[in-house]
């Protein structure tokens, strides 16, 4: 017999219990209210994702205070050093930063794609032919420059041979 079918129902059944469990406490401790032990969990969650996103903020605030210690350290030594090593730092992180939002971008393309794969190769497609008509506009416009300079030129020459009136 295959572990595997037994492995779901029972896994279901412990967070069905678990999940029951949670609210027959919370209706016990919050005064006898069902709505009472419900909000008190919607507001738990709420109050867990604040603090991720408060520990977050503050260790990138940290991390950022002591490379400028560290910096400002280097820049009493060697301001040149300091300044090298910052724009160094600022390069890396913008870097990183470019390769994380490629990501996510390609994550929610990606996304996009399982739905509404038609339209998005509809609109491919669509994109393609108006970068084609852009690059031919954009030749078009070269070449009316060119004409344009080449005409102010035998301007120049007319108006330089033609004499001014007396």
């Amino acid at each position: 017999m295959n572990n595997n079918m037994l492995r779901t129902p029972l896994i279901k059944s412990a967070l069905l219990l678990a999940g029951l469990s949670l609210i027959i406490y919370l209706t016990i401790t919050s005064g006898g209210s069902v709505l009472g032990s419900l909000q008190a969990i919607v507001v738990g969650i709420f109050r867990g994702i604040q603090l991720v996103v408060g520990l977050f903020l503050a260790l990138f605030l940290c991390i950022a205070v002591l490379i400028g210690i560290f910096l400002g350290g280097m820049a009493m030594v060697s301001r040149e050093t300091a300044a090298r090593m910052a724009n160094q730092l600022r390069d890396l992180a913008a870097e990183n930063l470019q390769i994380v939002v490629s990501r996510l971008r390609s994550t929610r393309l990606g996304a996009m794609t399982v739905g509404h794969g038609e339209e998005l190769r509809a609109l491919a497609d669509r994109m393609e032919r108006q970068e084609a008509e852009i690059r031919r506009l954009g030749k078009a416009v070269d070449g009316i420059r060119a004409g344009q300079a080449e005409l102010m030129e035998k301007f120049d020459q007319f108006a330089g041979r033609k004499e001014a009136p007396e």
